[in-house]
């Protein structure tokens, strides 16, 4: 669970959803509203929920930018530490390393997130 605490999506009310109407927040409550149907859906959704509540967080200042960057570092963590275990590679020798933005814990709304699995010897199972 991420450190810093960013408000829930339902903390906003209809007034401040109006207010924040920018076309990437109105996609992805498109996107959030499409029923999962497998585990990687449930990954996307959750990482379009987190990605929301940033965006509204700045998008209404209810949080400063160092808190949405580490509160939106913490979230790819988890996302990124469930689909770890759900490949399976946690079992399989691999070790994963986060680079960039997201190795400092600086992620932004718009950065790509760069991963290294590395694993000791050159077999692949």
């Amino acid at each position: 669970m991420s450190k810093v605490q960013i408000p829930e999506i339902s903390d906003y009310s209809p007034a401040d959803l109006k207010q924040a109407a920018w076309p990437a927040i109105q996609r992805y409550f498109q996107m959030i509203e499409v029923a999962p149907q497998t585990p990687g859906d449930l990954l996307r959704v959750a990482r379009h929920r987190s990605w929301l509540r940033c965006a509204l967080a700045t998008a209404l200042d209810r949080a400063s930018a160092k808190d949405v960057c580490e509160f939106w570092s913490d979230q790819a963590d988890e996302i990124i530490t469930k689909a770890w275990d759900l490949s399976g590679a946690s079992i399989s020798g691999f070790v994963i390393l986060a680079l960039g933005k997201l190795g400092s814990r600086e992620l932004n709304l718009s950065s790509d997130v760069d991963l290294i699995f590395v694993r000791p010897d050159d077999s692949i199972p």
